[in-house]
């Protein structure tokens, strides 16, 4: 008896063909750690529509990044157990959430280029597993920080996964979604409202003459109109999300090798390109 006489096939409706696929993917699910939570949660596997989604955002342009934190964000959405909600997860945690996925999902080596202290580089592959543990051991701070100027203080912390894509999606909807990128003038008026728009995100209250107002109750707009009357604090709102919010962000992605006894350093960046290299 011939081998296609020996295999029985049986006509599936789409439901079914469906049900065998996510049982499959259910083989498929990992446990990803998370440091503002000190635990791993579940999450499922990449498939070819996030991939697909992923590689299109790499053609965006000059708004490649903002595209890549929307699409980030949806694919999130779809992977992580719906009892994490992605408003309780920070950016931090994000990064830390991208780096395992890469490594899981589409390879555990990722080649970079390091440079010395006088610009001299070299190529370094590294091994995303290992890099990974030795980030884990770490420790992280989530708490708040104020910052304050006169009558004014604000309140800063980590903006979570959520209040992220909320404020890109609205720059994207009133701003960037209007420009043509081969207007340089249009190009250049983009620069305050991405700057405000950003430095808004790790904003969650504002006390003003001790009266105290909770970011979250103001929508997008609301929040940017609040920030952009901050002038006097402004300064000192940056200087916090550097020296404290970004420094901790530099150091989670910072990758160092020494070679001929010479230190290398780099930064990996988490965009379209390191799912796809």
């Amino acid at each position: 008896m011939s081998d296609e006489a020996k295999t029985e096939t049986k006509k599936l409706d789409i439901s079914q063909i469906m049900g065998l696929i996510n049982d499959v993917s259910k083989t498929l699910e990992t446990e990803l750690y998370i440091p503002s939570l000190k635990k791993f949660i579940t999450v499922k596997p990449l498939n070819t529509t996030h991939t697909k989604n992923i590689l299109k955002s790499a053609i965006e342009g000059s708004f490649a990044s903002n595209q890549f934190t929307l699409v980030c964000y949806h694919i999130l959405l779809d992977i992580i157990d719906r009892a994490v909600p992605l408003s309780s997860l920070s950016t931090f945690d994000k990064a830390f959430i991208l780096l395992q996925i890469r490594a899981k999902n589409v390879s555990d080596t990722y080649e970079m280029e390091l440079f010395n202290e006088e610009g001299k580089s070299i190529k370094h592959k590294v091994n995303l597993t290992k890099f990974i543990e030795k980030k884990k051991k770490a420790e992280y701070e989530f708490n708040s920080e104020w910052v304050e100027s006169d009558k004014i203080s604000v309140l800063m912390r980590f903006p979570s996964i959520q209040t992220e894509y909320e404020f890109e999606s609205d720059l994207f909807k009133t701003k960037l979604g209007n420009v043509d990128e081969r207007n340089e003038k249009a190009m250049k008026s983009l620069f305050a409202p991405m700057f405000i728009s950003n430095a808004c995100q790790f904003i969650s209250a504002v006390n003003i003459n001790e009266t105290e107002i909770n970011m979250a109750d103001l929508n997008i707009q609301e929040r940017l109109a609040v920030v952009e009357k901050l002038p006097a604090i402004i300064d000192k709102v940056i200087t916090k999300i550097d020296s404290v919010f970004g420094k901790q962000m530099i150091d989670l992605l910072t990758v160092s090798t020494k070679s001929d006894n010479v230190e290398y350093k780099g930064r990996i960046e988490i965009n379209s390109k390191f799912f796809i290299n």
